[in-house]
């Protein structure tokens, strides 16, 4: 049975790893199957853990992108997660056209007076 703080620690972090790193596609799909697995993962830990030191899991999980399924779970909503939201769309890049037809401009007007500056002497 685990006592120390730092090693309870680390166990609640490498539990919390271990659940993102196999659930990725139901964690970004915001599986509602992600409450058991992240049940499991608690009884896991609690095995292994002194009483005193329970709410080391619930940190590791507050630190993680599992936060809202140990909220979930603590509230005794059992198999419903709160959905993700997705990322906002990035915006378009925006064209300006007045500034582009300047350029143009100003390349054709150089070369025409390049051209006359130049060819017909």
């Amino acid at each position: 049975m685990i006592t120390d703080d730092e090693r309870a620690r680390r166990l609640a972090r490498a539990i919390v790893a271990d659940i993102l790193l196999y659930n990725d596609t139901a964690i970004s799909d915001a599986s509602p199957a992600m409450s058991g697995v992240v049940e499991e993962g608690r009884g896991l830990y609690q095995q292994r853990v002194a009483p005193a030191l329970y709410p080391l899991f619930e940190d590791a999980l507050a630190e993680s992108r599992l936060a809202p399924w140990g909220e979930a779970i603590a509230a005794g909503y059992r198999h419903v997660a709160p959905p993700l939201a997705p990322p906002p769309a990035p915006e378009p890049p925006q064209t300006n056209l007045a500034l582009i037809l300047l350029v143009a401009l100003t390349a054709v007007g150089a070369a025409v007076f390049y051209y006359f500056t130049w060819y017909t002497r």
